[in-house]
């Protein structure tokens, strides 16, 4: 026989032409494929065979022995949900950190086999850090964070200070409130957003006069953008505390926009979170339901029926079954739903999927995916 990957090289060159190739056949071979009118089927089937059990890929450098994956704490999802969740990380990349976050808090894990952290992974739940250090080959290195020097700290702070104020709000319990001044030009704004990302914030309540706890005691009032730089500023430099009590501020108050507020769920337990759930479903007014997905926190699987029906959001996803949609009242649905296979209990889980079928989606529609792993699951664990 000549060589074999001669051989390979003028069969898929005769079969790329669009040709027969038995005329390339080995000797050795005919009496394998014979010469009937599957002879050509045979000689790619044998030709696959030899390419794949003959030829290896020459790794790229030395081989390096890997530990096993680590195990986690949590079991892997039971093989029978494995599919569907594997279906809704395809349809809904986009909430892959709040699933993993929602299997958790029913005692589970994803299996290594339908997702792995990739590296640099960032924002993932504790749980999977074992994976996380085996993929990057140990724990990563923490950035050195960058610091402004002390020296001129006070004078940021001051300057930061001039462009806001602290008003006293209420008649009989009196709180202070941080109001942003209006600035008129972009430079101004974009100088405003980096003094908040470089002045700690007890710097800032100092050269207001104040204690960081007054700072906190309302939500701050002024343009989106400079109320969503304030939240992160306490977020990266105040106590768990007291970004606790900005965001409950800012989620009573119904005039606060609360997309900045995500950076401080961080600071919230499950039993906190869980508790201000609520709360937090009453403030969502799209049917994608994306907002409070962010603000759940650790508290994902948790939101009863009439907490979820109370929201605003909720009537407009409702509107939307069983109606002849657009697409973009489509798409708003399909999130909506997967969204909210997120955030409730197993018991309004299973009466969400009750009122989609009543309303005339078939048990089998993949919009009820995360409906229907949510029911499958056990149920959350209690806080």
């Amino acid at each position: 026989m000549d060589d074999l990957g001669d051989t390979i090289v003028r069969l898929r060159a005769a079969w790329m032409a669009g040709g027969a190739a038995l005329k390339h056949c080995p000797p050795e071979w005919l009496p394998a494929i014979g010469d009937g009118p599957q002879a050509e089927l045979a000689l790619a089937a044998l030709a696959g065979q030899a390419l794949h059990s003959v030829f290896r890929p020459a790794p790229g450098g030395p081989l390096v022995p890997r530990e096993i994956l680590p195990a986690l704490p949590l079991p892997p999802v039971p093989d029978a949900l494995r599919p569907r969740v594997r279906r809704l990380m395809a349809a809904h990349p986009w909430m892959l950190k709040h699933l993993l976050m929602f299997l958790a808090a029913r005692g589970v894990t994803m299996h290594p086999a339908d997702w792995l952290p990739a590296k640099r992974s960032d924002g993932l739940p504790a749980l999977y850090a074992p994976w996380t250090d085996w993929v990057n080959g140990g724990p990563a290195s923490p950035k050195p964070a960058a610091k402004t020097p002390v020296l001129d700290m006070p004078a940021l702070a001051a300057e930061l200070a001039q462009m806001l104020e602290i008003a006293t709000v209420g008649l009989l319990h009196r709180r202070k409130r941080v109001k942003i001044r209006p600035l008129k030009t972009a430079p101004q704004n974009a100088r405003l957003k980096l003094l908040f990302s470089q002045v700690p914030f007890a710097a800032l309540a100092a050269a207001l006069g104040a204690t960081p706890a007054d700072l906190v005691q309302t939500a701050p009032t002024g343009a989106e953008a400079g109320i969503d730089a304030f939240a992160a500023m306490v977020a990266a430099s105040a106590t768990a505390e007291e970004q606790r009590a900005l965001f409950t501020a800012m989620l009573d108050d119904p005039e606060c926009p609360l997309a900045g507020t995500r950076p401080l769920v961080a600071a919230l337990d499950q039993r906190q979170a869980a508790s201000l759930l609520p709360k937090v479903l009453r403030r969502e007014a799209a049917p994608q339901f994306k907002l409070a997905l962010d603000l759940a926190g650790e508290a994902l699987g948790f939101a009863t029926l009439p907490d979820i029906t109370a929201a605003p959001g909720y009537r407009i996803l409702h509107d939307h079954l069983g109606a002849e949609l657009e697409r973009p009242a489509q798409a708003a649905l399909t999130a909506g739903l997967a969204a909210l296979g997120l955030l409730a209990d197993a018991k309004a889980a299973q009466s969400l999927i009750d009122i989609c079928i009543h309303a005339g989606l078939s048990p089998a529609d993949p919009k009820l995916d995360a409906l229907q792993l949510n029911a499958a699951l056990p149920p959350e664990i209690s806080v």
